[in-house]
């Protein structure tokens, strides 16, 4: 997670990747004075609307700009910079994250971090050991991932996906929290075909966006061509890309 995001051009262009989560606060339906962590909070979205359901709200993120970001639009909330695999001695009563956890390979290295800051927080009144959080599923973003690395491979870069992220199937992760201590009430996972904004260059701008480290050197207007051709045959829309996103969403709670 030490990759740098454009925190602008995050929210600009890809509003789309909290708006479509935006029910998983409701499902974790935080009482007044609870105090949720919001695990990769980006640019602040979900932090906002955990906020304005009455909770108070830590968030974290690696990115320094995607703090600063965050600051800015919750001057309300407990902002820091910090690595979900190395929670420190924070305090939380509960967990929500959205479109982080595939991110980090060591998923057994976080939920261990997880099931650590709950379990020390269970003295504190507002405590319910809960979390509600959605990632990408085993089969995320297929076609695009096969397109990128064989545009890459034609041109002497090979990539391996397994050291960027993690789509779990939904029994694995499950098993993972159930093996850290945690309830598993609630686990779905499904197809959620997702349109990209920008027209005809929503796919490259999306992949400027999340995988800029990935292609830097390689992104010339060849490389995207290549790529565009390979992925329209099953994700171009007649005037819009519309990416193949998996999700994997689940409700746990910390055992006593």
């Amino acid at each position: 997670m030490s990759r740098e995001w454009n925190a602008a051009l995050y929210d600009q262009h890809h509003r789309f990747v909290a708006d479509l989560a935006r029910d998983m606060v409701s499902e974790l339906a935080p009482s007044n004075g609870e105090l949720v962590l919001d695990l990769g909070c980006g640019s602040g979205r979900m932090t906002e609307w955990v906020l304005e359901a009455g909770a108070r709200a830590l968030g974290i993120d690696p990115d320094p700009k995607m703090v600063q970001a965050a600051r800015a639009r919750c001057p309300d909330a407990d902002v820091r910079q910090l690595d979900a695999r190395e929670l420190g001695d924070i305090h939380v009563d509960s967990v929500i994250s959205n479109a982080t956890l595939h991110w980090i390979p060591e998923a057994e290295r976080v939920v261990s971090e997880l099931a650590r800051v709950l379990g020390a927080s269970r003295s504190r009144a507002t405590y319910t050991g809960r979390v509600v959080a959605e990632l990408g599923g085993h089969g995320n973003i297929a076609t695009l991932r096969e397109a990128v690395e064989r545009a890459l491979a034609r041109r002497g870069k090979l990539i391996d996906w397994s050291q960027r992220w993690y789509f779990p199937r939904l029994g694995e992760y499950a098993s993972l929290l159930e093996h850290h201590g945690f309830d598993v009430s609630q686990a779905r996972s499904w197809p959620r075909p997702t349109k990209l904004e920008d027209g005809t260059i929503g796919l490259r701008n999306w992949v400027r966006m999340f995988l800029s480290d990935v292609v830097a050197g390689y992104d010339g207007d060849d490389f995207y061509a290549e790529v565009e051709d390979a992925c329209r045959p099953t994700l171009w829309h007649g005037d819009h890309w519309q990416l193949d996103y998996v999700r994997l969403r689940v409700h746990a709670r910390l055992r006593e």
